[in-house]
């Protein structure tokens, strides 16, 4: 039983002796503290100052007895163990709540926590909802256009010729504005699916380009944004899915001159001058023009042989975890698990088989994939079109489907980047033994042996510096010099890792002596080849004097290949890749691509 709190001084409401629950209650909390050279009482002076609130009640929490006991105080105290500070905030009445109440809303239904939504038919027939207070966050994200905040702000943005949705009253807002440099931004949010996945924000103090708030305008993908422009009617935006800004309404009418002004700047082009990178890649979200695609799809499967399509493996958990074994698989609604070596060619048959079924139906069925070895795992279930890489046009718009999405491409682009990487980033000619269907580790483990020692595994042999992170030199070494990373070959985040592990051994081995040697006596305490030991000599020698052209980096991809060609990897894997290229490139080394056949026997 905790004793009733005593009336405070600033109307603080008189409660009744209560019990918390005897669960127990699930709070949202936040904790902060205090320096050690910081008194309780200076913090809560610095709080009192800092607006005008008014002054906190004080009590002391005394612990000692059966039950708390609450006691009034005059100020905080250094002694206490435990202590409450309390006042009431009056809620400043958003300017929203006077506009309801011109609509004849009575007040007492217009509150903090109500959804209010103002709804506009436009002159096209569309749709815009004006949200107050939090109401927003409650409209299915499927059913809004998921790019109209930020394109009406960057079209505003990058153009200052355009009028105001209406001409500024006399005296309002008389300061001139001076609009951000075209191009700058003064925050974003991002998506990057490199590596790990992640949403990042990133805020400045004045307007600056992108690329300066670390943003890859290549692989990450922009959410939101803020800037402002010279329009004082609408000077600081924040676009994103929704539209965020202040300005002045005179009118309720005014929502509907304001509304055919959004949409209008919807429709611009404006931004494409200084921005054209944001419309290469656009993640498709809206269903019913999915389901379009991926009927589209199947009938080109089925239909086309000349279509740019191939598979990749799933994401197996443990798969990195375990030995000898080998991955089990089977089509939806078969019985068991007794398919191996999961090819394009298997996957095509089964769908001409059920070409009957919608695309959209079909792709989205769930095979079961299972590691099966030294212990048996449980079977993980993988949407069809999660191991789909396809490009596909679908009545001139062209899209690609890979890693689970279906993203709108633009065509010059996709064009472009598949060219530079083939032209660019060779096949390996190296004799690899052929990929019989397992796991990494198990393809790793015997490569030595099925090579006939022209191949050392290194994978385990970590190298660890003082103040860096411990890595591996590679996987694989061969006998002709090349340092040799493998992954299945994968979602993008799996080839996102391998990329990340290559840079890090290439930039390690050329930075630190230290590391070049602990990397020699590795591969000679394995007693390989000697022509193995000189090859690893060689490299030693080649980085000792920055000659890091004499050495080539190769990404082993093990897994099914329609067509041997880097342009049927995962769409964000053919980013990082570009990526890897051009570090690589600029640090001395060579890079390629090794595919070894696939044993279906």
């Amino acid at each position: 039983m905790v004793e009733a709190l005593p009336e405070p001084s600033n109307d603080l409401a008189s409660t009744q002796e209560a019990a918390l629950p005897a669960q127990g209650l699930v709070l949202d909390l936040c904790a902060l503290l205090i320096r050690e050279q910081v008194s309780l009482a200076a913090t809560f002076k610095a709080i009192d100052t800092s607006g005008a609130r008014g002054e906190f009640s004080w009590y002391l929490i005394d612990l000692s007895g059966a039950d708390p006991l609450i006691l009034p105080a005059e100020s905080p105290s250094s002694q206490a163990k435990m202590q409450l500070a309390y006042r009431r905030r009056e809620r400043k009445r958003p300017n929203w709540h006077t506009l309801l109440a011109s609509l004849a809303v009575p007040p007492s239904e217009v509150g903090n926590q109500d959804d209010v939504f103002l709804t506009v038919k436009t002159n096209e027939n569309r749709w815009l909802i004006w949200c107050f207070g939090g109401s927003a966050q409650l409209v299915p994200r499927v059913f809004t256009d998921s790019r109209f905040g930020l394109l009406v702000a960057l079209n505003k943005h990058e153009s200052p010729q355009l009028p105001s949705w209406r001409p500024p009253p006399p005296d309002y807002r008389s300061r001139r504005l001076k609009a951000d440099t075209s191009g700058h931004v003064r925050a974003m949010t991002s998506r990057s699916r490199d590596a790990y996945p992640h949403v990042s924000s990133s805020r400045s103090a004045g307007p600056a380009p992108v690329d300066g708030l670390r943003f890859d305008q290549v692989s990450d993908l922009l959410r939101s944004l803020a800037v402002r422009t010279a329009d004082v009617m609408m000077s600081d935006l924040e676009g994103s899915r929704s539209l965020r800004f202040s300005t002045q309404i005179n009118t309720i009418d005014d929502f509907v001159v304001l509304s055919e002004n959004l949409l209008q700047l919807r429709a611009g082009t404006a931004y494409q001058e200084q921005w054209p990178w944001i419309d290469r890649i656009v993640p498709v979200e809206d269903k019913a023009e999915i389901d379009t695609v991926l009927d589209e799809l199947l009938i080109r499967i089925v239909d086309d042989g000349n279509l740019p399509v191939d598979v990749i493996l799933p994401s197996l958990e443990d798969a990195d975890n375990i030995g000898s074994v080998t991955i089990h698989f089977a089509f939806p609604r078969e019985t068991g698990l007794t398919k191996v070596r999961f090819s394009w060619d298997q996957l095509q048959v089964w769908l001409a088989r059920n070409r009957h079924v919608p695309g959209a139906d079909l792709l989205k069925q769930k095979m079961r994939f299972r590691l099966a070895g030294d212990k048996v795992e449980k079977p993980q279930q993988v949407r069809i079109m999660d191991t789909l890489i396809a490009e596909v046009n679908v009545s001139g718009q062209d899209y690609v489907v890979s890693d689970g999405e279906v993203l709108r491409i633009e065509k010059q682009f996709l064009q472009s980047l598949n060219e530079r990487l083939t032209e660019q980033i060779p096949l390996s000619d190296f004799p690899f033994p052929s990929f019989q269907g397992g796991t990494e580790p198990a393809y790793l483990a015997l490569a030595g042996e099925r090579s006939e020692g022209r191949l050392l595994m290194l994978d385990q042999d970590k190298i660890h510096l003082p103040g860096e992170t411990s890595f591996e030199v590679c996987d694989l070494f061969t006998d002709d010099g090349r340092l040799v990373f493998g992954k299945l070959k994968g979602k993008s985040s799996q080839f996102s890792h391998l990329c990340t592990q290559a840079e890090t051994s290439a930039e390690m081995l050329l930075m630190h002596p230290e590391a070049r040697d602990v990397f020699l006596a590795s591969v000679r305490r394995h007693q390989p080849s000697a022509q193995i030991c000189d090859a690893a000599q060689h490299i030693v020698d080649s980085l000792s004097r920055r000659s890091a052209h004499e050495i080539t980096i190769t990404l082993l991809l093990l897994g099914p290949w329609k067509v041997k060609s880097v342009a049927t990897l995962p769409l964000v894997s053919r980013l990082r890749l570009n990526h890897l290229k051009r570090k690589l490139t600029i640090l001395g080394y060579n890079l390629e691509i090794a595919a070894p056949d696939m044993d279906l026997t």
